[in-house]
């Protein structure tokens, strides 16, 4: 099995989450369907932690600025998206992607709740041979016009 690695400069790109309410996290990927249960679900890690959850990964980090990621990922808030909300895998956050994530205390834990998917947006391709007929026409009217 592969080692996942952590290093400990990556944190600075990691949030503090310190109350209830929704914002707008990163995501740190997205595991395979979970099935070991009757709620199939994914769970999604979340770039965020709590302050208490951040002092502990230091503590566990120690000198080190590189470690195993298995040792400390328990620290970091994790959600799920439910399989009945998925209707087509490819719409899943991707490591990095932004997500709204909602956050409340659950048995007195501050707990993602809901996490809500940023409809993604396509952009327009380049139209480089567009671009070229129109500098083209305007170049010859241009020069045409000095004659």
């Amino acid at each position: 099995m592969k080692q996942y690695n952590l290093k400990k400069k990556s944190l600075e790109n990691y949030k503090v989450v310190t109350e209830p309410g929704a914002f707008i996290v990163k995501t740190n990927g997205c595991s395979a369907l979970y099935t070991k249960d009757d709620y199939p679900r994914y769970i999604v890690n979340l770039k965020v932690s709590t302050k208490e959850g951040f002092e502990k990964c230091l503590e566990l980090f120690g000198n080190k600025e590189v470690i195993d990621i298995k040792k400390v990922s328990h620290l970091f808030i994790s959600g799920t998206i439910w399989e009945n909300q998925v209707v087509d895998k490819s719409d899943l956050p991707v490591k990095g992607e932004d997500v709204i994530a909602v956050f409340d205390y659950v048995d007195e834990e501050l707990k993602c709740t809901s996490i809500t998917l940023i409809p993604r947006k396509k952009l327009n391709a380049f139209q480089l041979s567009s671009i070229d007929k129109s500098r083209k026409l305007l170049k010859n009217l241009l020069l045409n016009g000095k004659s």
